[in-house]
């Protein structure tokens, strides 16, 4: 694991057959919920290739989220002490209400190579686990 670019990891398929065989899923939960295909396609960070650097540059798929209340009404309810001050970070950027309100969960996901259905799965439970295990 490149330790200055954590985000590079990758999760391999061996990796998420462990992780799932650990948590109890059987070889018959591995079809395909829609038409029972056994073969899927372990999707995680894509790099961006650049002949140009040697700058590690990844695609990485995630859930986004966004914060509620919106920024604005954060702020006049942490200014009122009607929300605690902890939340003060997501009231800062560089475009209040826009910038700073989109969040991301880190996932992977497998996709059935028959129908294409996919299966997304978070990448933090996986990496947790990995290191749980003295795996990662």
């Amino acid at each position: 694991m490149n330790s200055k670019y954590p985000y590079i990891r990758r999760i391999t398929p061996n990796e998420l057959a462990e992780f799932l065989n650990a948590k109890g899923v059987s070889h018959h939960s591995f079809k395909c919920p829609i038409c029972n295909n056994e073969h899927h396609t372990l999707i995680d960070n894509m790099p961006i290739e650049d002949d140009k650097s040697d700058v590690n540059v990844v695609l990485q798929p995630v859930l986004p989220a966004f914060v509620y209340p919106r920024a604005e009404e954060l702020k006049n309810a942490i200014e009122k002490k009607d929300y605690p001050e902890h939340y003060q970070h997501l009231t800062q950027g560089p475009i209040l209400g826009l910038v700073n309100q989109a969040i991301y969960r880190e996932v992977i996901h497998l996709t059935c190579d028959n129908c294409g259905y996919v299966r997304t799965f978070s990448k933090d439970s996986i990496i947790q686990w990995l290191v749980d295990e003295g795996k990662f």
